[in-house]
């Protein structure tokens, strides 16, 4: 075998997860094995060791290439191109042992169905191998491979079979369980034997493997030459940096691009060349192009083990285009071979005696703020649109640009001119030299319309009662943005001094804060705090008193009050009730600060779960609001559907002299979602505002 197989063992995608789990469990075993559920032993402290240094879950990051674990793990992918890849995880300790395929009603279309035949030819082998040690298992239920992004069917996008063990858990060394006593010792047994059997499985059906791949690879092909969509063009001049974003996803998984020769205008669009670039439909890679890049509503099933949807331009907020037959165009290019950091869209050839202006439309506009504002450099915001005549003609510039001016700072002209020009070639930003302070339309630099911004210091707690949405903050603003963040434990509040803190960020239930700590909360709000709640953390803070939030709700028909159902559609209907992750627009007030930077008046915005609100009393406090026809891709209900139509996507009310922001979806979503990022910042840095 070992003549005529080459074997990649990956020893672990998740090292952090498994050092934490491994750790807490070895200091906490006894010499005599305790199998009692209660020992604690079993009673791991959040977050658990599922998930990486950031908290997230790294098997759903093989289409979104967050980090550098999965980046790595893809990059062999892609360079050993294996018709095979095996995905060992554990599921809850009263389980058996599960092997793909999994529902096969769930497997994405965009896979041929010959994976899964080959796959349940392959599960004959873990049948017979696991029915000679005596191990229970099941397969065809449960699990499916309909999200691309997971270890068990990204390879399934690629030709190669892809394919998930499911382990029930020790959780220990030894546990009860309803199967009897489960050892850890057995659960190395099962997912041994199964890789065994994979690796049988591998010999003998090599040929029908590389006929899979090669197929595959050939009807993709194919398909993308006679595909009616002939590919599609991506970009956004006002913002490189997010249109690059995308275009390094793209490349790491070996997805062809072109650079774009001249200017291409298409549906009163202009993409520009540097800014913008084509993916083909003919290539090796059409389908995981499509899985990219289309939007789906329609399903042959309604129950999903992830989400629905994850169009990457959506996610990432950027202008894209299907090229097909009604809109032809001919595009020629080179092909691109790695993507380019984005450049200064302008910078200042010479000190001011007025001061700087830098238009907040750049992704990295909070990461130079914030340098900025450490080093106590004083800088300004505009509250409204304003125009200045500069050499090179008149320029209007939007509300949110910044103001940081000459007079009156810790650094001389010199030394403020070296660092903001710095900070600008580096990140990407537009540094304006501002001639004069006389604005011949709007206000004038040193009108009350410019605020001034303060350094943000950011709270939020870990523990009982948090949702993983913490990590993706603490990610976000440490690998994106080099803002800290004070994560404490909830359990420790009484400790904190909050009057240290100018932002609060609640994203869970908090059981830890009993009565006393929530008032304390809301008089640091009064006094002039800023609390940010994101989809839990805003039913907390209405059920809490901090706000009021009104449900949208809407009474059963009389028709549907005593309907009755089969007992065997039970899961699927609860399943279908509830958002499983889809997109959905929103309109955007792009004169609200938390709207500064973004010049389309809508956006994508990712929601899970069917929690609806009606917008607030306040009219000038609803920033983005879903539309009267919002679905962009992914899967909803009718019931659901009526009841998201104009409802409440993030608003902001007030608490005596302080704010409370509410999202009431993750403007963060699994780190990739950076069309919604933007807002959240702007909430950070002047929310309270």
């Amino acid at each position: 075998m070992l003549d005529q197989t080459v074997i990649l063992l990956d020893p672990c995608i998740n090292p952090d997860g498994l050092t934490r789990f491994a750790s807490f469990v070895n200091t906490r075993k006894s010499l005599n094995n305790n199998d009692d559920p209660n020992s604690f032993e079993f009673q791991e402290p959040w977050p658990g060791g599922r998930s990486n240094h950031y908290w997230f879950d790294l098997n759903r990051d093989w289409l979104l290439l967050q980090h550098p674990e999965t980046q790595a793990l893809v990059a062999q992918f892609h360079h050993w191109k294996p018709n095979m890849v095996t995905d060992h995880h554990e599921m809850g300790t009263n389980s058996t042992f599960f092997f793909q395929p999994g529902v096969p009603t769930r497997n994405n279309p965009l896979v041929p169905p010959g994976n899964f035949a080959l796959t349940q030819k392959i599960g004959q082998y873990h049948a017979k191998a696991l029915d000679q040690i005596g191990s229970l298992y099941y397969s065809e239920e449960g699990f499916d491979d309909f999200y691309l992004g997971k270890g068990s069917s990204y390879p399934d996008i690629h030709g190669s079979i892809g394919i998930l063990f499911e382990q029930a858990s020790s959780r220990g060394h030894l546990r009860q369980s309803t199967n009897g006593p489960l050892s850890f010792a057995a659960t190395i047994r099962n997912q041994a034997t199964a890789s065994f059997s994979s690796l049988n499985a591998a010999f003998d059906l090599k040929k029908e493997l590389h006929f899979l791949m090669a197929d595959f690879i050939k009807s993709a092909l194919a398909e993308g030459e006679n595909a009616p969509v002939k590919g599609y063009i991506f970009g956004d001049k006002t913002d490189p940096y997010r249109a690059n974003l995308l275009l390094d996803n793209l490349l790491k998984h070996q997805i062809r691009v072109l650079n774009l020769d001249k200017p291409v205008e298409l549906n009163g669009e202009t993409f520009e060349p540097g800014s913008s670039w084509f993916v083909p439909s003919r290539q090796a890679q059409y389908r995981l192009v499509r899985a990219i890049f289309e939007t789906v509503t329609r399903f042959s099933d309604s129950t999903f083990y992830d989400v629905s949807t994850w169009t990457m331009p959506l996610a990432m907020g950027i202008t894209f285009r299907a090229i097909d037959q009604k809109n032809s165009v001919k595009i020629i290019g080179n092909q691109v071979v790695q993507s380019i950091p984005s450049p200064a869209a302008e910078v200042a050839p010479m000190e001011s005696t007025v001061g700087y202006l830098i238009p907040c439309d750049p992704y990295l506009i909070h990461k130079v703020l914030y340098q900025l504002l450490k080093q106590e450099i004083r800088v300004k915001i505009s509250g409204a649109s304003f125009a200045l005549d500069l050499p090179s003609g008149r320029k209007t510039f939007q509300p949110g640009t910044l103001f940081v001016p000459t007079a009156n700072q810790v650094l001389n002209s010199p030394d403020l001119y070296y660092t903001l020009s710095k900070n600008a070639r580096e990140n990407g930003l537009t540094l304006v030299s501002a001639p004069t302070g006389y604005s011949p339309a709007g206000p004038d630099l040193g009108s009350g319309r410019f605020t001034s911004l303060s350094l943000p210091k950011i709270l939020t707690f870990a523990g009982a009662g948090n949702s993983g949405i913490t990590g993706e903050i603490w990610y976000l603003l440490d690998t994106r943005f080099s803002v800290p963040m004070t994560i404490a434990e909830s359990r420790r509040f009484n400790s904190l001094d909050l009057d240290a803190y100018n932002v609060l960020i609640l994203d869970g239930s908090y059981p830890d804060f009993d009565a006393a700590e929530v008032e304390k909360i809301k008089e640091w709000i009064r006094k002039g705090g800023t609390v940010i709640g994101i989809e839990s953390g805003c039913e907390y803070l209405s059920r809490n008193g901090f706000v009021k939030l009104t449900p949208v709700s809407q009474p059963p028909k009389e028709d549907e009050k005593n309907a009755l159902r089969p007992f065997n559609k039970r899961t699927e209907d609860f399943a279908g009730r509830s958002i499983p992750g889809s997109i959905f627009s929103a309109s955007l007030d792009t004169t609200h600060p938390l709207a500064y930077g973004y010049h389309s008046d809508e956006i994508a915005i990712f929601r899970e779960g069917n929690a609806f609100f009606k917008p607030s009393t306040d009219a000038y406090e609803n920033p983005a609001v879903y539309t009267s026809d919002p679905l962009l891709s992914g899967y909803i209900n009718k019931e659901n559907l009526k009841l998201i139509k104009n409802a409440s996507a993030i608003q902001r009310q007030s608490l005596g002299s302080g704010k409370v922001i509410l999202f009431m979806d993750d403007p963060l979503f699994r780190g990739y979602w950076a069309g919604t990022h933007k807002l959240f910042m702007n909430a950070v840095f002047w929310g309270g505002r």
